[in-house]
């Protein structure tokens, strides 16, 4: 058996490296960067070919590369920020960091992937790539990716199985023909594997569509980021758009501390901060708002939607029969980050260059974060129209649930808006001073509690809480209104309130920024945002994580630390490897080969007498008592033999009873010959009566 035979080759390196290049390909296309892509790509392909070079002219290294890898996957995990700048395109967005250090690992580890055990280990970052990215649902080729994943690994870990095996039995003595016959065939080879990657790919085709059915009630509210409560928060919840449309339906409110990181999502070229809608809501059950309605959205010319024209404004929530004193507004914007489900619009987008679309869906997961800058045109109340009154009517086939239900809200609620607008002349004066009451009732607070399960969130809110962030708010601010008659509905999206702006005078719009506010219908301009939190005091407006400490290996020095010593430990370790010789591991005792050579005799000579080779977990006695009836007058000796073959295999090893294993031996071969003649005696006894009946 040759050495190399028991280490893994370039076909291993392949294997792996070609595995861990379809999981940081898939992750870099699911966030729609393939110069990620491409990089991780290369980078693993040129990391593992310099391991692959390494282990086979210095195979003192494979001794010292399980401890270098683990220094390697650990610095990916401590220098992720720094590791995800160093990527293409800026990397990925400060919410999908854990994306960033899986990718790193995967290339870091290729290039100290030098035995293996980290080989192998490469496949556990590629796995969690590929969970990350079906969660997205971005990317419609990552499942083919993942089954070729499925195959490829599993061939890894059959070679690897199968040498596992050979290294066992070159340490036992047995012979290496001796695993590519009879019950161990399948066991030593691809075979074993090779059924379990196509059973797996088998359940994921036909279960995968149920399990995502099953799961979506529960799931599809939930984005890309989830905050510490595991609750959907305003920002990482949206549901149905009002821009280009989107799957997901629902969305909660009042779920505990909202924490939202500083990652960049976007920029606009804006001339002043503006409410920027990505989602709108219609129909609230005290806990949970829903999307009452998917409406189409006709386009008229390359990139353009008619908005004047009978069948879109009919078809266009955001537009209605009403909306007649509106201002074009061009604007400029680039997605900068991770924008899910829609992207945040100004009042109703009429126009957008270049127009992305799917058939009659437009998808804002069409919108490919990067250097690419989109031009669009919307549609905005003009600023010198004074809206007055509010319909009481309004197409139910397209705005359905504005107007809200009796049994929305509580009765103090529905008090609570008549005594806020008595007196209001108009129902724009109305919604004012509501926005205005609302505003002061409560505190703005990004660290309150959950609103309670079994309890309606807006009457919660203004009468026992008195406390809450955004959503809480604008729901607050809608139900209110609907209970005047004023047509309604919740949005999310986003509102540049830091008053960012990068060296071209574009707002830079963070996920810290997203918010909630409520828009009301009025004749003329449509829907009019209105916003409670600006009349609010404010006890806590922080939502980063860290806003209760910083761990200390998270501050610069900390972080110096920690590098430096995975440097260090790096360092002594790759010089240990290249200077260390291995050691070489204890030869078996004599006795193991010589017993395992004796019983190995005993088998082939009672297999004649039995019929079919012993099974993996048959006993020699078992075995004996197989054969027995077709061992004739061999039968004491082979009695004989297989017991003290079990009492040599029970005692302690010396070189007097490696002898006795040796005489063992010589005993089977001389069994084997005495049972193959009695064997062959018996045959031709068997056809005697028959040769005779021929000859007659």
């Amino acid at each position: 058996m040759k050495p190399r035979d028991l280490q893994p080759g370039p076909i291993d390196f392949l294997l792996s490296a070609a595995s861990v290049a379809c999981a940081v390909y898939a992750a870099g296309m699911g966030v729609y960067k393939p110069s990620i892509a491409l990089f991780s790509l290369a980078a693993v392909l040129v990391g593992t070919l310099f391991s692959l070079t390494l282990a086979s002219t210095s195979p003192g290294v494979r001794q010292s590369g399980g401890f270098l890898y683990v220094c390697a996957v650990a610095g990916a995990v401590v220098l992720t920020p720094a590791l995800n700048r160093m990527l293409p395109d800026g990397g990925f967005p400060e919410m999908l960091a854990v994306t960033a250090a899986l990718i790193w690992m995967g290339i870091l580890g290729s290039l100290f992937a030098w035995s293996e055990s980290a080989l192998l280990f490469q496949a556990v970052p590629s796995v969690a790539l590929f969970g990350m990215v079906g969660a997205w649902d971005t990317f419609p080729g990552a499942r083919w990716l993942f089954y070729l994943y499925i195959g490829l690994t599993g061939a890894l870990l059959a070679r690897a199985h199968r040498r596992g095996m050979l290294r066992m039995a070159q340490e036992s003595g047995a012979r290496r023909e001796r695993l590519q016959a009879g019950p161990w065939r399948g066991q030593a080879g691809p075979l074993w594997f090779a059924a379990m990657a196509a059973s797996v790919v088998l359940t994921s085709l036909i279960g995968a569509p149920v399990i995502q059915q099953t799961v979506e009630p529960v799931t599809r509210g939930l984005a890309v980021t989830l905050p510490r409560n595991a609750t959907p928060t305003l920002s990482s919840s949206p549901a149905a758009s009002s821009g280009p449309r989107s799957d997901m339906v629902e969305t909660s409110v009042g779920n505990g501390p909202v924490f939202l990181s500083k990652a960049e999502v976007m920029r606009v070229d804006l001339p002043e901060p503006m409410y920027l809608r990505s989602f709108a809501y219609e129909l609230f059950d005290g806990k949970k708002w829903t999307k009452a309605g998917v409406s189409g959205y006709p386009v008229g010319g390359w990139g353009r939607m008619d908005p004047f024209g009978r069948v879109a404004r009919h078809r266009n929530p955001d537009l209605g029969p009403g909306a007649t004193k509106l201002e074009e507004l061009a604007y400029r914007f680039r997605v900068t980050g991770m924008v899910r489900g829609a992207f945040p619009v100004p009042g109703s987008l009429v126009e957008l260059q270049p127009l992305l679309a799917r058939g009659q869906r437009w998808r804002a997961s069409d919108l490919s974060p990067g250097s690419l800058t989109f031009r669009a045109k919307a549609l905005v109340p003009d600023p010198k129209f004074q809206p007055s009154d509010a319909p009481r009517f309004l197409p139910e086939d397209v705005f359905v649930g504005v107007y809200g239900s009796q049994s929305e809200t509580s009765e103090r609620v529905r008090e609570f808006a008549r005594r806020a607008t008595r007196g209001a002349e108009t129902d724009y004066e109305k919604a004012k001073r509501l926005e205005e009451a609302i505003g002061r009732q409560a505190v703005y607070n990004t660290d309150a509690p959950a609103a309670p399960s079994n309890r309606d969130a807006v009457d919660w809110f203004l009468f026992e809480a008195k406390e809450g962030y955004c959503d809480l708010y604008a729901t607050s601010m809608v139900v209110a209104a609907r209970s005047l008659g004023l047509p309604a509905r919740y949005a999310v999206g986003f509102y540049p309130a830091n008053g960012e702006r990068d060296e071209s005078g574009w707002q830079v719009i963070r996920e810290n920024e997203a918010h909630a506010w409520a828009e009301i219908y009025f004749d003329g301009v449509g829907w009019v945002p209105f916003d409670p939190t600006q009349y609010a005091s404010v006890k806590n407006r922080d939502t980063s994580e860290d806003r209760n400490g910083q761990p200390w290996w998270r501050s610069e020095r900390g972080r110096s630390i920690l590098v430096g010593g995975l440097a260090l430990l790096g360092c002594l370790g790759l010089v240990g490897g290249l200077v260390l010789r291995p050691r070489p591991k204890a030869a078996s005792p004599p006795l193991d080969r010589d017993l395992v050579k004796a019983v190995a005799l005993y088998d082939a000579a009672l297999a004649p007498a039995a019929g079919v080779l012993r099974k993996p977990e048959e006993t020699v006695a078992e075995y004996l008592g197989r054969a027995m009836p077709n061992l004739g007058e061999a039968a004491d000796e082979a009695a004989a033999l297989a017991a003290t073959l079990e009492s040599l295999a029970y005692a302690p090893p010396s070189e007097s009873l490696a002898e006795s294993a040796r005489e063992a031996a010589a005993r089977a071969t001389a069994l084997g010959r005495n049972v193959r003649r009695i064997v062959r005696e018996r045959a031709a006894k068997a056809a005697g009566p028959d040769r005779s009946n021929l000859q007659a």
